[in-house]
C-alpha cells in the first residue's frame, strides 16, 4: 500500500459556483493533492449551500464571488451564520482583488483568483485555513471553558442559561439551576495540598458530567463551586432525579495519590416559574438553596422556597450590623 495515500487526511469540501466548468478545473486540483484527500460537494445556488451545511459537517467551503452582489454580502453572511467555524475561501477574478478583500474583513478566510491555482497553492491556502480554525478554537476554548476541569466556565454558564430561558419561555417546559459545592473542600487543600485539591475537582466535575443528559451545561464558577443547567423539563420536581444521581455518585471515593478521599456536596436549586424569570434571579435562589443544604447538614439538596429569601435578607442584614458594631467597638478601643 502506498505510504502518502496512508498520510493523507481526508476532508469534506463544499463547492459554490454557477461555472461548472470551474469546478471540474478545481475537483481536478484538488484530487491531485498531497497531503489531503478530498471529498467534494458541488452546488451551484445558495439555499442548495445553505441545506447542505444545515446536514453536513465541511472543513471548508470554497465560494465562487460572482455568486455574490457587491452591494449584497447576503451569500458570504449567510454562509458564515449558517456554518460557524467553517473557513470560506472565495475564488475572484484579477480585476475583483478589491472585492475579495472587503470579503475577507465580512468573514472569509482567505481568496483565490479563478485559473490561476495549482495544487500546491490549494494546499497551502487548505493547511492555512485549518490551522487557523483550530487557532481560533482552541482561543475560543480558551475564553469559554474552565481550563482545570475542562467544563464551562462561568460566562459560558451565564450565556447558556440566558438561551435556556429563552427555549424555556417558547417550548413551556421548565429548566432548573443546580449550585454545588464540595463539603469541607478547604480541609482538603489544607491537609493534602493544592495539587490533590485541583486532582479532586477534575474528578468531582466528572462526576457531575456523567450525571446530566448531553443537552444539560455543567460549569465551574469558582474554586469548588458548580452549577449545572437542566433544560426540558416537564415538571419542576424532575431535577430531583438528577440531584439524587449527583449524591450518589459522590458516595464513592476518589483515589488520588493512591489513597481513598471521601467528599460530599451540597446542593441548592432553583426551578424557572411558568411566568417569566431572568438569570440572575435563578442563579441567586440557587446560592441561597445551596446554604440551606449546609445548614440541613451537607450532603443533601434544597429546593429554593420563598421564605428561604426572607431568611437570607435578615442573615445579610445581621452580618452588617455585627460588621458596624465590630467597626465602632475598633474605633472606640485602638
Amino acid at each position: 500500500m502506498n505510504n502518502n495515500a496512508i498520510k493523507k487526511r481526508k476532508i469534506r469540501v463544499l463547492l459554490l459556483s454557477e461555472d461548472r466548468s470551474q469546478v471540474s478545473a478545481l475537483q481536478d486540483s484538488l484530487a491531485e493533492l498531497d497531503a489531503y484527500s478530498v471529498d467534494s460537494f458541488y452546488v451551484k445556488e445558495l439555499s442548495e449551500a445553505l441545506k447542505k451545511v444545515s446536514s453536513a459537517l465541511f472543513d471548508f467551503i470554497l465560494l465562487d464571488l460572482n455568486i455574490i452582489d457587491e452591494d449584497n454580502y447576503q451569500a458570504l453572511d449567510e454562509l458564515t451564520h449558517n456554518a460557524p467555524g467553517v473557513p470560506v475561501i472565495v475564488i475572484t477574478s484579477e480585476d475583483k482583488e478589491d472585492f475579495a478583500l472587503k470579503s475577507l474583513q465580512r468573514g472569509a478566510h482567505d481568496y483565490i483568483v479563478r485559473n490561476d491555482w495549482n495544487p500546491t497553492l490549494l494546499q497551502r491556502i487548505i493547511r492555512y485555513a485549518i490551522a487557523r480554525k483550530q487557532s481560533e478554537e482552541q482561543i475560543a476554548k480558551l475564553a469559554h471553558y474552565d481550563a482545570l476541569t475542562g467544563v464551562a466556565n462561568r460566562h459560558l454558564f451565564r450565556d447558556r442559561l440566558s438561551q435556556a430561558i429563552f427555549r424555556a419561555e417558547r417550548s413551556g417546559k421548565y429548566i432548573a439551576v443546580l449550585f454545588l459545592d464540595l463539603d469541607h473542600f478547604h480541609g482538603v487543600n489544607e491537609t493534602l495540598g493544592y495539587e490533590v485539591g485541583d486532582m479532586l475537582l477534575k474528578e468531582a466535575s466528572a462526576k457531575i458530567v456523567k450525571c446530566v443528559r448531553r443537552q444539560d451545561t455543567v460549569a465551574r464558577i469558582g474554586g469548588d463551586e458548580f452549577a449545572v443547567i437542566l433544560e426540558g423539563l416537564l415538571d419542576p420536581q424532575d431535577a430531583t432525579v438528577i440531584s439524587r444521581q449527583i449524591l450518589e455518585s459522590f458516595k464513592s471515593p476518589s483515589s488520588i495519590a493512591n489513597q481513598p478521599i471521601f467528599i460530599s456536596t451540597s446542593i441548592g436549586i432553583s426551578v424557572s416559574e411558568e411566568f417569566e424569570c431572568d438569570a440572575s434571579t435563578l442563579i441567586k435562589q440557587a446560592d441561597i438553596a445551596r446554604y440551606r443544604a449546609k445548614e440541613q447538614g451537607r450532603n443533601n439538596f434544597q429546593y429554593f422556597m420563598p421564605e428561604l429569601n426572607e431568611i437570607a435578607q435578615k442573615r445579610l442584614h445581621m452580618e452588617q450590623e455585627l460588621s458596624q458594631t465590630l467597626a465602632r467597638i475598633f474605633k472606640q478601643n485602638p
